[in-house]
């Protein structure tokens, strides 16, 4: 089983933890009980290392409604961390809204799509650092062979259709793994609950806001598209609705299975 490249690009984003001055913080924080971050104060520290890197070209801000799915395709941690970053914090400044970020509670060690294994004591330390940042963050498992994967999936699932009853913006990937060579994954390995839950959300009278993430050299693109509501009813249905539309405003080469749709 091949290594995840997720482990390649951890030594650099540490890295830039530490230059912003965040990981003695937040090291500290992890033995804290009831220690709660700020998330946009937080990012915007990082942000200044990620930009030191890239440029950012964000469009669609004027996309994002009062509450909803925001959902988006899984490029390399390299790109989507500061690309996460870079949104909630536009987000916040333009449109005073917060972003409710699905995120795994594992570091992949190795894997293909859906097939991965977690790294040794990699899930009780992610899941205590998410919990710094419970405004933000819901955490849900990824890898299928957990004791608590069925059951830490429920509790992300109702988790997530409180806040898009209260009226949260709530971001999700319908991958819900790291992309090959930053192109979309085959179709089989999208996960169905992705489109179970927009046609949720269609129920609470909440749209599906499809959003693109890519580099381009030195530049890491995020366009947030048109809402729409999901017209399928059935869950393997939606979710290729979904991914079909960020596929649209992706660049020709990186649309995977939808190259010719």
């Amino acid at each position: 089983m091949p290594l995840s490249p997720e482990l390649r690009e951890i030594p650099g984003i540490a890295l830039k933890f530490t230059r912003a001055g965040l990981t003695s913080e937040i090291i500290r924080n992890l033995f804290q009980e009831n220690a709660n971050r700020d998330l946009i104060s937080d990012g915007n520290r990082l942000l200044v290392e990620f930009k030191k890197s890239y440029n950012f070209n964000l469009e669609g801000l004027d996309n994002i409604p009062n509450g909803g799915i925001l959902a988006f395709n899984h490029p390399s941690n390299g790109i989507l961390i500061p690309a996460f970053l870079e949104m909630a914090s536009q987000v916040f400044e333009i449109k005073n809204k917060n972003i409710s970020f699905l995120m795994a509670t594992e570091i992949v060690m190795s894997g293909k799509f859906n097939d991965k294994i977690a790294l040794p004591g990699s899930i009780q330390f992610i899941t205590r650092f998410h919990s710094l940042y419970s405004d933000n963050i819901i955490s849900t498992p990824t890898v299928e062979s957990r004791k608590d994967f069925i059951s830490g999936r429920a509790i992300a699932a109702r988790n997530m259709i409180k806040r898009l009853k209260s009226g949260e913006i709530v971001a999700i990937s319908p991958e819900g793994h790291t992309e090959i060579d930053n192109k979309i994954s085959p179709i089989e390995t999208f996960h169905k609950g992705a489109g179970a839950v927009a046609i949720l959300a269609k129920k609470f009278d909440k749209p599906v806001v499809p959003t693109s993430i890519w580099s381009e050299e030195s530049t890491i693109y995020i366009k947030i598209g048109a809402p729409f509501f999901i017209g399928s009813t059935e869950d393997g249905a939606a979710v290729i609705e979904i991914m079909a539309k960020i596929a649209e405003m992706l660049p020709i080469e990186l649309r995977g299975p939808f190259l010719l749709k």
